[in-house]
């Protein structure tokens, strides 16, 4: 590609400026790539909107040469080897069923009249603000996410139809400041430059561009399809927080020892909860009002409603109920946690003197889970809705709910969990106990703001929705209100006080339900062995799980082991446990032993295999003491992938209590109705792990 640097243009900014404009540094720089590049894709789906907008983000390494190859001249080599040697990584977001960047390749091309199109306005003209009001931004800043995830190269290729014929571009892009000694090039003093065809345009020849496209492992549109593929090299290694910064700041040592999320461990776990946190209500649904429905896959893999985090379930499952009406998509997340319609608020927010016609500005929903309906609980361990949605540098309010707000695009401005009495939320606590409530506000896009609105707005602005779209700022992640208007504070105090009434304790309101139908839903959504219903007394046993804590009672003459668990922690594919085991009387060796929960009883490793039920679901693949009662604890304790031996830790053991921990890992993949048991027993030879 040749190389033309910055001339006279309508983007007259240096590049270290444009690397300040987006003016957010605390989210997580994945964040900010998700929210832009798909809102991108979407504000460029093709019209009639009739098909789905597909964005594929794709994850992977590359060598140094191969990108610097691209490049006839004007980029410092040396400096690119030498910061990476060993080659980088590239994130690719391709999205189909869009446009494409159409409109003249060229500045000079424009005329009076003329559309100017997707290429000037994504490429060329970073801080052009786009007219339409249903676009997803009003700044033109928020592409510039698209220099800071690397060394600032952008590379960009696109397949359009213009006047019924195929036509590709490729151009490729450097943003950097201008007074880094690291800088890759040095004849525009701006820190901008371009890579291109003749004359400053984009490279239009296919065979070349098939050419490079290869070089780089980028495949080329076919077919009748058209779109943008994104492609950005030498990503930074700190894109994501480290262990240290994710870690909690806990009072117990198991806590401060929980590993990251398992979102953490890489760039693409990542990307695909980032996407699930801003665009859970469009992601795959069909039911979405607002436009095409959006498929996402990341490095091959579809997104899928059912596979989302739950806490965007449910976000999607609001959505879909917004309408008064009756969700006509058949059963939802909320339906197969037992949610019924009286059970979820779903109420108009109404301002007077706003609008030429009407008082609602739109609708708020909300609805009171429990950790079991969010499964959180074993088998599913899925982590808590805040680790879902907020930050390391983000605090949390555990006991507020978790309000998310968004415009007709569908991607989420902001999750809000603040102690303002006038935010989102409302201004009262949960009530101990009663696990998250969980809630989203969608305005009334084409409601028309009244004149006297319009008359102080200047007649910028017509409607609701394009209101909002004017109070966002660059990283759209607030509305902020225009000086002497009020109508988001409005909004968002209306919507917390119906938050506050629907927030009241539970046992406030009438439940009217059956006896019969209440214990049909325990059994459903309650793990085996939780508590009891008062039909029966409850029956003693000596098995322990993760559904519920054993205490032993002081002083008890109890002659076998009794095992507990005292806290569970969640990780992809893993459980990590601590235990706690009441020796009972004698000094024989004691064992916890792994099996699978059911309906009949517990299934042993022995049992499973006997009856031909296939791999063993789950095996153990660590374990320690953590007691201090011998310095020799590291010596006591012996373990297979099914059982561990736990050996007397000094000469007398009778009612003494043993601590450790172990993670168990799920062989394969899991069923959902599988959990895994923990039993402790007095060790008989026979029975000793091989």
């Amino acid at each position: 590609m040749k190389y033309f640097p910055l001339s006279l243009g309508p983007m007259q900014e240096c590049g270290s400026a444009l690397l300040r404009a987006l003016q957010n540094e605390s989210m997580i720089p994945l964040d900010l790539l998700a929210r832009e590049s798909v809102q991108n894709c979407l504000d460029a789906a093709s019209k009639p909107a009739d098909r789905e907008v597909s964005v594929d983000v794709i994850i992977r390494p590359h060598a140094t040469d191969v990108v610097a190859n691209l490049f006839d001249s004007g980029i410092d080599k040396e400096v690119l080897f030498r910061l990476f040697p060993d080659g980088g990584n590239l994130i690719e977001i391709r999205d189909k069923g869009t446009e494409g960047l159409t409109g003249p390749i060229r500045l000079g091309d424009v005329n009076r009249g003329t559309p100017r199109g997707n290429l000037l306005k994504l490429v060329y003209e970073v801080g052009r603000t786009r007219s339409d009001e249903a676009s997803g931004g009003s700044w033109g800043l928020g592409k510039t996410c698209y220099f800071r995830v690397g060394v600032g190269l952008v590379i960009y290729y696109s397949r359009i139809l213009s006047n019924n014929r195929f036509e590709e571009r490729l151009v490729a892009c450097l943003v950097e400041n201008e007074s880094d000694e690291n800088r890759l090039q040095r004849d525009s003093a701006t820190g901008i430059a371009w890579w291109g065809g003749e004359m400053g345009a984009p490279i239009t020849d296919s065979a070349i561009i098939a050419e490079l496209l290869c070089s780089i492992g980028v495949k080329p549109y076919t077919g009748e399809d058209t779109g943008t593929a994104i492609v950005i090299p030498f990503l930074r290694y700190d894109l994501i927080p480290g262990k240290d910064e994710v870690a909690l700041e806990e009072p117990d040592d198991i806590a401060r020892r929980e590993p990251p999320p398992w979102w953490y461990k890489d760039y693409a776990s990542y990307m695909s909860v980032a996407l699930q946190r801003w665009f859970c209500s469009r992601i795959d649904n069909p039911h979405f009002r607002g436009g095409a429905a959006l498929g996402v896959s990341v490095n091959g893999q579809r997104m899928q409603t059912g596979r989302m985090q739950p806490v965007f379930q449910v976000l999607q499952s609001l959505y879909n109920r917004l309408d008064p009406q009756p969700f006509p998509g058949g059963e939802d997340y909320l339906d197969k946690c037992g949610v019924v319609a009286t059970d979820v608020l779903n109420v108009s927010v109404d301002l007077s003197k706003v609008f030429r016609r009407g008082t609602s500005a739109g609708r708020i929903t909300a609805v009171r889970l429990t950790a079991e309906q969010l499964k959180m609980s074993p088998p599913e361990n899925m982590p808590d809705p805040f680790r879902c949605i907020f930050g390391p540098h983000e605090r949390a309010i555990r006991d507020r709910p978790l309000i998310a707000f968004m415009r007709g695009p569908g991607m989420v401005i902001r999750w809000d969990n603040s102690t303002d009495p006038k935010g989102w939320g409302g201004r009262e606590l949960l009530p101990e106990g009663q696990g998250f409530l969980i809630g989203l506000f969608v305005p009334e896009k084409d409601r028309e703001l009244n004149d006297s609105v319009r008359e102080r707005l200047r007649n910028l602005d017509q409607t609701l929705e394009a209101y909002l779209r004017s109070c966002e700022r660059a990283d759209h992640y607030q509305w902020l209100d225009h000086t002497g208007l009020t109508i988001v504070s409005r909004i968002r105090s209306k919507a917390g006080n119906a938050i506050d009434r629907f927030n009241a304790p539970v046992a406030a309101r009438p439940q009217g339900i059956a006896l019969r139908t209440a214990r049909n839903i325990a059994d459903k959504l309650l793990p085996a062995g939780f508590g009891h219903d008062g039909r029966i007394p409850p029956v003693p046993t000596d098995r322990s799980d993760g559904g519920a804590v054993r205490k032993h009672r002081k002083g008890s003459k109890q002659n076998f082991p009794e095992l507990s668990i005292t806290n569970v922690l969640h990780g992809e594919s893993e459980i990590r446990i601590s235990w706690r085991l009441h020796w009972g009387k004698g000094q024989t060796n004691r064992q916890l032993l792994l099996g699978v929960d059911s309906e009949s009883g517990v299934i042993s490793y022995e049992k499973w295999t006997t009856e031909e039920l296939g791999q063993f679901p789950f095996m153990l693949d660590r374990a320690a003491i953590t007691s201090e009662l011998s310095p020799e604890a590291h010596d006591v304790l012996e373990m297979n992938r099914l059982g561990v031996v736990v050996k007397p830790l000094r000469p007398d053991m009778d009612d003494a209590t043993v601590c450790g921990e172990l993670t168990i890992r799920m062989s394969g993949r899991l069923d959902g109705n599988l959990r895994p048991v923990l039993h402790a027993a007095v060790l008989q030879e026979m029975d000793k792990p091989a």
